[in-house]
């Protein structure tokens, strides 16, 4: 988790303001909220366990369990948010409920429930909106980066072709001026 703040916190923003705008919704809105919950807790998840077989960790069942529990437990809860947001999770945590308790490996106390203003809300959206944007805008620079890559690939082949055709033609009047150094000996 802590890996995943420090190389891409624009993906850990989005599941926290996706988890803020869980907490706000009412009832018209929670399904929708609920669904963008679960989309930014998957795309961190994905990242924690890129981050985990990078540093040479096959993540166990167990393991990617707990990160997505202390995923979800970081979107409902205040206490868990803060924790996941400075990158200093220390063991799984859960969260009970929309804003409950947190359990880890042991009880803390519950979270104080807080009224977030409207202003607070709007700003959660713009900034799971922003990360998402990042997001896609990553994947359309990864895109063009593999199109120029296949470009370059086809142009070191061409430059290949090209550097063996002129060998050849070199190789050939190389042969041709030692015939005519030959007949000039004779």
């Amino acid at each position: 988790m802590n890996q995943v703040k420090r190389r891409n916190p624009d993906a850990l923003e989005g599941l926290l303001a996706a988890g803020a705008a869980l907490r706000q919704a009412n009832a018209d809105a929670l399904r929708i909220a609920a669904r963008e919950e679960r989309e930014a807790v998957s795309d961190v998840l994905e990242e924690a366990v890129r981050a985990l077989r990078d540093a040479g960790t096959e993540p166990s069942a167990s393991t990617i369990d707990d990160i997505r529990e202390t995923l979800h437990a970081a979107a409902a809860d205040d206490e868990a948010r803060e924790l996941v947001a400075a990158g200093r999770v220390v063991k799984p945590l859960r969260a009970i409920g929309l804003g409950g308790a947190l359990a880890g490996g042991e009880a803390t106390a519950p979270a104080r429930a807080k009224a977030k203003p409207r202003a607070d809300r709007e700003r959660a959206k713009r900034r799971l909106a922003k990360a998402r944007d990042a997001r896609n805008e990553a994947r359309v620079s990864v895109r063009e980066r593999e199109r120029e890559l296949q470009a370059a690939e086809r142009a070191v082949e061409k430059a290949r072709r090209d550097l063996d055709a002129a060998r050849d033609r070199f190789e050939r009047r190389e042969s041709e001026l030692a015939d005519a150094e030959s007949a000039l000996a004779d």
